[in-house]
C-alpha cells in the first residue's frame, strides 16, 4: 500500500509491476484537510487489509470505506455510510483479537465514533 501526492491511495502489485489507484474513481476526497504538517495532501488514516487480502479499509475522515485491490470486480463500499452527512467521525476499528491477521469481514466489525458537533464519544 502506498500513496501518491496527489491525495490518492494505491496499491503496487510486486509481481507484475503495476500500480493501481484504489481511491482515485471514488466521490470523496482521502485527503486530511485538517492535518497541518508540512506535506501538499496528507493522507487520511489507512485501517489496513482483509484477512482474504482482498480489501483494504480507508478512512476518508468521516467514514470507513471498503475498497477492492482486484480490478474491476467489485465497487468499494462505504460501511459506516451516514458519517459524512450526520458529522460523525468513524476514526478507527477496535482490534478484538490481538493474534488477528487482518480484518475477518465476515464478522462485526466496531468503530470508535465521534460527533464532530456534539463532542459524543463511542
Amino acid at each position: 500500500m502506498n500513496y501518491g501526492y496527489d491525495g490518492n491511495y494505491y496499491m503496487y502489485d510486486i509481481a507484475s509491476g503495476e500500480e493501481k489507484n484504489l481511491t482515485g474513481s471514488l466521490p470523496v476526497t482521502f485527503v486530511n484537510e485538517d492535518d497541518d504538517h508540512n506535506v501538499k495532501k496528507p493522507l487520511e488514516s489507512f485501517l489496513g487489509w482483509s484477512s482474504d487480502s482482498k480489501y483494504v479499509l480507508i478512512s476518508d475522515g468521516w467514514d470507513i470505506w471498503q475498497i477492492p485491490v482486484e480490478d474491476g470486480k467489485e465497487q468499494a463500499i462505504n460501511l459506516t455510510q451516514d458519517g459524512r452527512k450526520e458529522s460523525i467521525r468513524y476514526q478507527y476499528r477496535f482490534r478484538l483479537d490481538p493474534e488477528e491477521k487482518g480484518f475477518d469481514l465476515s464478522q462485526p466489525q466496531y468503530f470508535r465514533m465521534y460527533g464532530e458537533w456534539t463532542k459524543k464519544v463511542g
